[in-house]
């Protein structure tokens, strides 16, 4: 996907993209950075693991025990129902993200090489353990010293009070409802003239 991402950049005539990715989406998104850094200005990730022991356990256990069946009725499935030229594919996709979503990965690797200015976001209550969420701000630069003697990483983190990855429990504050929030952040991160180096 990360590859299809950077060929549509390029076929859009575009010389850079500023990439925004939610979950997956922010995988697939951290995975257009690190193989195409030249397609892409700046990155901003929402509730994203740089490896899949950045999510706590029973996310985990979620994921292992995705099917076609337990999304049945779901927005999610209604919204594919809606949308998709091949509904009856349903149960091959829901097949293919379980595959994907199972699959063990690790990209430090990856994100310590990775030059791009990047905009970490995640709830105080999501899905990522919040010390994984500290390490790959530290991959990235940031965490290392005083800001005021030492100037502001090239990357940033921003932890929402009283967000979840989904907003499924009460008081239903999934980090992509958190608009008023989110934001002035984005648009900060996004207008920010780039730093050399």
């Amino acid at each position: 996907m990360a590859d299809d991402i950077a060929a549509l950049i390029a076929s859009l005539g575009l010389e850079q993209a500023d990439l925004f990715g939610y979950s997956l989406g922010g995988g697939v998104a951290l995975q257009t950075a690190i193989r195409h850094p030249e397609a892409v200005r700046k990155l901003v990730l929402a509730s994203t693991a740089f490896k899949r022991e950045g999510w706590y356990p029973e996310d985990l256990a979620t994921l292992d025990a995705i099917s076609a069946e337990a999304f049945a009725g779901t927005p999610i499935h209604e919204a594919y129902l809606r949308t998709s030229s091949m509904p009856e594919a349903w149960p091959t996709f829901v097949a293919k993200v379980r595959q994907l979503v199972t699959s063990d990965y690790d990209w430090t690797a990856g994100v310590g090489a990775l030059r791009t200015p990047t905009l970490i976001l995640v709830g105080d209550a999501d899905g990522l353990r919040l010390m994984h969420v500290v390490e790959f701000f530290g991959l990235l630069g940031g965490g290392q010293g005083d800001g005021d003697l030492s100037g502001l990483p090239r990357s940033s983190l921003a932890v929402l009070p009283a967000t979840t990855h989904v907003g499924w429990a009460p008081p239903y504050h999934g980090i992509l409802t958190r608009t008023h929030l989110l934001l002035p952040i984005l648009t900060e991160f996004l207008d920010a003239p780039m730093q050399d180096g």
